[in-house]
């Protein structure tokens, strides 16, 4: 296909887009690999049920491009129950990105992750591998812009990058960057005309991005439907042979996965239901818990990358308090670390790896980062800064299943494999409310 034809097809797609939801012309074969999450969007699967959108990266991802993307689809899927987010963090390239991936991405479990930071191609890769192992998450990742001259060759190779690693593990790609190059050959622009400094997009930049990113996110049979994708989510009623209800009311369900959904029927009954897995209380499984991503230093990065889970996590709040010994610049550390339900849990330094008394917490030394935002800003340490995050479970002991279509998680986060998972009614009744159960099921 050449240039010419590439960009035309994509002006086609942007002037179609709302014209047809079942068929859309597409440029793009790699489009098959979102079209589970688009045959959601239009409503042909699993009406009514959330379907959670992650953008993620640094600063360029951060920007408002992704407006227009958000408008795009709510115009024309607006029947469709979305939960988007943005958690991209500006001047974090892939290594540290791969760190604070842990809180935000694969806890977040995004039906589609729209992808794309710069650093290293292993860390970039390393986080694409863990999406494919930890979720079902479809993938649109995309090239570089064009950026100053001076990047070119860098960026051109980066590209090349992202490229091969969108063909190994089945992403869409989305090429901006060859796009982008013919928009400033057909229009006779530089690219300074897209930028508001040697990276970052001005308006008509964000705009351009924008364009050419939403044009590619279509709903198209074109290239045929993407199996293993649709294998991964699996719709079980109560009726199905992998579901078992007993004279007491309590349901057995065996699965192969690592997260089951319970959605309502609307019938909404009164009375909680108790949930365990493979005869043990969920909150025993050390994968079936997660933390937020810990609270900002002196900007809007946050103050330490990755805080590990240990031993016998329990739901509360975590404060790091810096201590009056520690260094002014940030770069030596003296803190002590108190959990809202455990209490004080030990003191330690940030040049030192890190176990809390109780075994709950580890934060290894190249994890902290509260130097660097300290010089950006050229202030000191403020006196007994602190730090927080919360630990939340991934998983419902007990729940009700609400109002019709409500979805419940039930757990997320065990091993990827086979498990039985009980749902006992807790006053003797029936368990009724539930329609359905959907289990997800990560590639191996």
């Amino acid at each position: 296909m050449t240039r010419i034809n590439y960009l035309n097809a994509l002006l086609l797609s942007l002037l179609t887009i709302g014209s047809s939801q079942a068929e859309e012309p597409s440029a793009n074969p790699s489009a098959k690999f979102i079209q589970r999450t688009m045959r959601s969007l239009a409503g042909e699967r699993n009406a009514g049920e959330k379907i959670r959108i992650l953008f993620y990266g640094q600063s360029i991802t951060a920007q408002r491009w992704r407006d227009h993307v958000v408008a795009d689809l709510k115009k024309r899927f607006p029947k469709a129950n979305l939960e988007i987010q943005n958690r991209a963090i500006g001047g974090f390239q892939s290594p540290a990105l791969r760190r604070t991936a842990e809180h935000d991405l694969y806890p977040f479990y995004p039906d589609l992750l729209i992808f794309h930071v710069y650093g290293d191609l292993d860390n970039y890769e390393g986080i694409i591998r863990k999406v494919r192992e930890t979720t079902t998450a479809e993938i649109v990742l995309w090239t570089d812009h064009v950026a100053h001259p001076d990047r070119m060759k860098r960026d051109d190779m980066y590209s090349a990058g992202i490229r091969r690693i969108a063909q190994k593990h089945d992403c869409m790609l989305v090429d901006v960057r060859k796009a982008w190059k013919q928009h400033l050959t057909d229009s006779g622009k530089t690219s300074g005309d897209f930028l508001r400094d040697a990276v970052h997009l001005n308006a008509a930049g964000e705009k351009l991005l924008g364009d050419i990113i939403k044009a590619e996110l279509v709903r198209t049979d074109q290239f045929g439907e993407n199996e293993e994708a649709e294998a991964q989510i699996l719709d079980v009623p109560l009726e199905s042979d992998a579901v078992t209800i007993g004279e007491n009311g309590e349901i057995s369900l065996s699965f192969e996965g690592n997260r089951v959904v319970a959605v309502s029927d609307g019938s909404n009954p009164s009375g909680e239901l108790t949930v365990r897995l493979d005869g043990r209380e969920l909150r025993t499984f050390p994968g079936a818990w997660a933390a937020t991503r810990p609270s900002k230093s002196a900007n809007w990065m946050p103050a330490i990358r990755h805080v590990a889970l240990g031993e016998n996590p329990i739901a509360e709040t975590w404060t790091v308090t810096c201590l009056p010994d520690s260094a002014a610049d940030g770069t030596k550390i003296h803190f002590r670390l108190s959990g809202s339900v455990t209490g004080d849990d030990g003191e330690g330094w940030s040049t030192e790896d890190f176990v809390s008394n109780s075994g709950r917490i580890r934060i290894v030394r190249p994890d902290w980062n509260i130097a660097f935002p300290l010089k950006l800003r050229k202030i000191s340490l403020p006196e007994n800064f602190q730090v927080t995050w919360k630990v939340y479970p991934l998983f419902a002991e007990t729940f009700a299943p609400g109002e019709k279509t409500a979805e419940t998680v039930l757990v997320q986060g065990i091993p990827n494999g086979k498990h039985i998972l009980t749902i006992t009614p807790t006053d003797g009744r029936k368990p009724m409310g539930i329609e359905k159960f959907k289990i997800y099921r990560p590639q191996k």
